[in-house]
């Protein structure tokens, strides 16, 4: 049945389009429900306005909760550990929940959308190294706070999260890739930091597509490591939505988990080491064994040299010989100075 939608709800529309603050949006909402035909034809369209306003409403109650605050508040992160991924996706796609499971983060969780509010740290850890993950408020085309861009971009990965518990799940997906896209947040294909970790799925290109060209005043397009980690993979029906999924989003990898089963829940954490693209490396004193617990973690295609400025300064500045217990060498083969370092790699360094 067709809407027929009257000129004062097209009027009440374009007023929501040309809003600039939460109550002026909040209000060309309410009128648009006000003066929308009431018929079987706009019944979707009337509980999607009410959903709106609900939404819009809790937003508003949380800013007035914190207008008392005379200073601008920070949403940085200070990095810990091996480096930041941030978790991004839409309301109640199970960030939260996802986050309390694999670390030691005291996160509030809520069957209501927007729980979370500010930034939400938490330590992942994976091995002998631990990854800071950082879940954010919901990723929404209208309700996202305006320093959300700035958070996501300040991390060094990303994983967005979407729930296998919902029938839109295809439709939150392309809004999540869309915003990232607004924001010149483009993500590439991220991998695990061992091969027998096989997604979901596994593509080429990276998604949503090739960069555009740099606009002048506009911060140029970066790419960010990427995972997609499908979550609720409980739910009923989450089989068939993760086939979906995998077909509508082929240039990522899609990693399926339970909070609640625990399922995928340590191939995640290792997914988090692996998405930072970098290595560990152990160093050793002449004569003594190296200490296998406490790693140096330094970027993927990291050499000798690298390595030596990472431990210490003067060791890069006076570097005479280096040793090298490997994969790709035998115990204790002397190296170059621009030998590319392998994970798990054990160094001997010498001035």
């Amino acid at each position: 049945m067709p809407a027929n939608l009257t000129p004062a709800y097209r009027a009440a529309e374009e007023r929501y389009r040309e809003a600039r603050t939460y109550e002026e949006k909040l209000a060309a909402l309410e009128e648009m429900l006000a003066v929308i035909p009431k018929h079987k034809g706009t019944e979707k369209m009337q509980g999607d306005l009410r959903r709106r306003i609900s939404r819009l409403k809790d937003q508003i109650s949380q800013q007035g909760r914190k207008s008392g605050a005379r200073h601008k508040a920070s949403y940085s992160v200070r990095r810990e550990g091996a480096g930041q991924v941030a978790l991004v996706g839409p309301a109640n796609s199970g960030k939260s929940s996802l986050l309390a499971a694999v670390s030691n983060a005291d996160v509030e969780i809520g069957e209501y959308p927007f729980t979370t509010q500010t930034p939400q740290p938490g330590m992942v850890r994976w091995e002998n190294v631990q990854v800071q993950v950082v879940d954010l408020p919901p990723f929404d085309p209208e309700l996202s706070p305006p320093w959300l861009s700035g958070s996501v971009r300040s991390a060094d990965a990303l994983t967005v999260v979407l729930s296998l518990a919902s029938d839109d799940i295809l439709q939150e997906a392309e809004e999540t890739f869309a915003l990232l896209q607004r924001h010149h947040i483009w993500l590439t294909p991220g991998r695990p930091p061992v091969p027998d970790l096989d997604p979901t799925a596994w593509g080429g290109e990276s998604l949503p597509g090739p960069a555009p060209p740099r606009e002048e005043g506009v911060p140029g397009p970066r790419r960010w490591p990427g995972l997609i980690v499908a979550s609720k993979l409980d739910a009923s029906g989450a089989t068939d939505r993760l086939g979906l999924l995998a077909e509508a989003c082929p240039a990522l990898p899609i990693l399926a988990v339970s909070a609640k089963e625990g399922w995928g829940l340590d191939d995640l954490r290792a997914w988090f080491f692996g998405l930072l693209d970098k290595i560990r490396v152990y160093t050793k004193a002449p004569g003594k064994k190296a200490d296998m617990s406490a790693p140096f973690v330094i970027p993927r295609g990291s050499t000798v040299l690298e390595a030596a400025a990472a431990v210490h300064k003067d060791f890069a500045r006076h570097l005479k010989l280096a040793k090298v217990w490997g994969r790709r060498t035998f115990e204790g083969q002397a190296v170059s100075r621009d030998y590319v370092l392998e994970d798990g790699d054990i160094i001997e360094l010498r001035m």
